[in-house]
């Protein structure tokens, strides 16, 4: 399992283009869980997607609550895992009906629902090869650091974010010490505020 797991950070980091053994492994332990399917030789041509997951709301048992949530879906989705300290990286099968955003969006109420908790997801595109499946996790990492601006629930996407243009980059001196005051108390209404 550790193996399966360093592979795909590997995969999804670096990529696996010069190690093709690697690559042999991976795409068998994805036929395993499912996410790919039998009916293709080369594997090529497979719909996958990366999506990123943090649950929030068990503030003493944040660990456990990450697990279950981990658990849940995979037990939901065609998918395989790579478990991080605060939040869970997931490939999943793209599947119209069943694991496009949709599907993937009741899933993730689901588990919400279940666990009593906040899920926050960001979805890459869906990938049809082993570079397309790095870009798509890039791009789901791009959608998650906007976490703090979106909110603790949800299931976002490039889209949700594109339209965004920031705001101007030079603050006042009265600006910049009510930036500092809200930092250092750690108030992360007041900061969202303060933002928008």
């Amino acid at each position: 399992a550790a193996l399966r797991s360093q592979l795909l950070e590997r995969a999804l980091n670096r990529g696996l283009h010069d190690d093709e053994a690697a690559r042999a492994q991976l795409h068998q332990w994805f036929r395993q869980k499912g996410v790919d399917t039998d009916d293709a030789e080369d594997n090529a041509g497979h719909a996958r997607q990366v999506l990123l997951v943090a649950c929030s709301g068990w503030a003493t048992f944040a660990n456990l609550l990450q697990g279950a949530a981990e658990n849940m879906l995979y037990e939901l989705l065609p998918c395989v895992t790579l478990m991080n300290k605060d939040h869970f990286v997931i490939v999943v099968r793209y599947e119209e009906g069943v694991t496009d955003k949709a599907g993937l969006n009741q899933a993730l109420k689901r588990v919400s629902d279940t666990l009593k908790c906040s899920v926050f997801a960001a979805l890459g595109p869906v990938a049809v090869d082993d570079e397309g499946l790095r870009a798509s996790f890039h791009s789901a990492k791009d959608v998650f650091a906007y976490q703090g601006l979106l909110g603790s629930s949800g299931l976002y996407t490039p889209q949700d974010i594109g339209e965004r243009s920031g705001s101007r980059t030079v603050c006042t001196e009265k600006e910049e010490s009510e930036l500092a005051a809200i930092l250092m108390a750690d108030n992360v209404t007041d900061l969202r505020h303060w933002v928008n």
